[in-house]
């Protein structure tokens, strides 16, 4: 029987964790769970494209961001519960939202929990990347994430709490010059290691 796995791709905004989670969705055959697509959108509609153009805009954009994560741990809680493994896709920039995973840890011990934070550290190419990857969607047709803009984006890394050894995390490098296709075959192998042994 196969080991009933909680996978986490997490990372700021355009970083790819959609494409890396819907890869690794389709090779597992495991459900995955995206807080935009599958329960911020169906649940609270399209979310406001410029939230810090009052401070009242930005006040609700992060409640509704903090009742969608509930929602997505309650899913993926829901999904362990009833045995199945599960695939989630957020960012998880804030150490509140981690401690649910410690948490779910704690109650399911048995599960296998594998996190992918997606991004880079590489300042010198990350801005132009950014537009390029914003110039390539339209918000509200094929992107429903909350960051339309290269500030947007600076603004979330800010806040952006760093990765600990608390939870064991693969960090992944998904800026060129590594392919979206290289990246996806490391969050695979990742996700994969230690099955046969």
């Amino acid at each position: 029987m196969t080991q009933q796995r909680l996978i986490v791709v997490c990372g700021l905004p355009l970083t790819g964790k959609s494409t890396i989670a819907e890869f690794l969705s389709s090779q597992l055959q495991i459900h995955h769970i995206d807080i935009d697509t599958n329960v911020r959108l169906p649940l609270l509609g399209k979310p406001d494209p410029n939230p810090y153009r009052t401070p009242e805009a930005e006040a609700l954009s992060r409640k509704e961001m903090g009742e969608s994560y509930d929602l997505l741990i309650h899913a993926a809680r829901s999904n362990l519960t009833l045995g199945k493994s599960v695939i989630t896709t957020a960012t998880f920039s804030s150490l509140r939202s981690r401690e649910n995973l410690t948490r779910i840890l704690q109650d399911y011990p048995c599960v296998d929990l594998r996190i992918i934070v997606c991004g880079t550290d590489r300042e010198d190419i990350e801005q132009t990347e950014i537009e390029q990857r914003l110039a390539a969607r339209t918000f509200g047709k094929d992107y429903f994430g909350g960051c339309n803009s290269v500030e947007h984006y600076l603004s979330d890394k800010k806040r952006y709490a760093p990765w600990t050894d608390d939870l064991p995390h693969l960090k992944l490098d998904t800026f060129p010059p590594q392919s979206i296709d290289q990246c996806t075959l490391c969050a695979y192998t990742h996700i994969r290691k230690g099955e046969l042994a």
